[in-house]
């Protein structure tokens, strides 16, 4: 697709008996990317309007009353601005035409408008993050959340250490650890948030700093537990949001090796991993997640450390790749399809 051109408008060229349904169809589809409807009926008037207004798409129907489409088509194509500036939506009885036009999209009659619909869809998404703006935010984002991630952490305790792996170009998920003042306290989080993109990476961040600042307060002791910094979390983000949060996971953990006790407090997490000695074992958990509504109580949970040689927190998009059983999982499942992130810790045993 090309993307070059700047002009927010599309030229419907197309004959009378075609041209009321398809121009409203247009006209509804992209309202509300902002974009101007030009519409011509014959093949010499589409081409002088596409000279003038340089759109960034032309609909263009084969069976013009004055010319064939297939040739209009041609001829737009091969002008100044056709070759790098515009998208050719041709819209005909035969596919044959489309190497002759040099057309970028074929669409068969009877039109299919629910498919024209899901390609005007896929090229403004397309066309938004080529734009240099959204390019410079993009890397801009991404060297943030790449500088916040965590380092490697290594106490008399424990080593603790992370992976973080997108699944677009920014991550829906985020993670943090650090240990206490004395060592012998360690603290996290991890979560996963709704997509992949700048609206939610916006959350993403704001979740990192609000909980960031609970936890201070819970290791000053002016947050009783770990489900009260999740309960004011869920009101904060409808508060922050506009009452329109997207859904979150997660889980906070907070680890005392004096007390020899992992207290963890999880919303909609559907496991974390324990080793035993033999492996990762999921541990169950249960509590709604962040953003569904307000006011919701989440519940503490704790569990001994004996016997456990590593932890391992983990978002979705991992937990869905790790099984102690794969056999009845087809080859295509494995690969990755979600962001993924995790947290390991590694106690130390004398």
């Amino acid at each position: 697709m090309n993307f070059r051109s700047n002009h927010n408008s599309v030229l419907l060229i197309a004959n009378q008996e075609s041209l009321p349904e398809l121009s409203a169809f247009c006209a509804t589809t992209l309202a509300k990317e902002g974009i101007k409807i030009l519409i011509t009926s014959t093949g010499i008037d589409g081409i002088f309007a596409y000279n003038r207004y340089l759109p960034c798409i032309v609909i263009i129907e084969d069976t013009l009353p004055d010319m064939r489409g297939s040739a209009v088509c041609s001829i737009i194509r091969d002008s100044v601005h056709g070759k790098d500036m515009t998208n050719i939506f041709f819209v005909g009885d035969s596919s044959a035409y489309l190497y002759s036009t040099y057309a970028d999209f074929f669409f068969q009659k009877p039109l299919q408008f629910e498919l024209l619909g899901t390609v005007f869809k896929e090229y403004f998404y397309q066309r938004k993050i080529s734009s240099p703006e959204f390019v410079g935010q993009i890397g801009n984002a991404k060297r943030k959340q790449r500088n916040e991630l965590p380092k490697r952490l290594e106490t008399s305790q424990c080593i603790v250490n992370n992976v973080f792996s997108a699944y677009s170009e920014l991550s829906g998920d985020g993670l943090d650890y650090w240990s206490g003042d004395n060592n012998s306290d360690i603290y996290g989080f991890i979560f996963d948030n709704t997509g992949h993109d700048l609206l939610a990476y916006s959350q993403t961040s704001a979740i990192k700093t609000m909980l960031k600042i609970s936890f201070k307060l819970y290791q000053n002791g002016m947050i009783p537990t770990l489900g009260k910094i999740l309960y004011d979390l869920n009101n904060n983000l409808f508060t922050v949001f506009d009452d329109d949060p997207s859904p979150v996971a997660v889980i906070l953990f907070h680890i005392s090796f004096e007390e020899n006790t992992l207290y963890y407090t999880p919303a909609n997490m559907p496991c974390f991993y324990a080793d035993y000695g033999e492996g990762f074992t999921p541990i169950k958990m249960r509590n709604a997640a962040i953003g569904g509504f307000q006011s919701v109580d989440y519940d503490n949970f704790s569990l001994p450390l004996d016997g456990i040689q590593r932890l391992l927190f983990v978002s979705d998009g991992m937990s869905e790749l790790l099984t102690l059983n794969t056999d009845d999982i087809p080859p295509s499942d494995f690969a990755k399809h979600d962001d993924v992130s995790g947290i390991i810790i590694d106690i130390k045993r004398n």
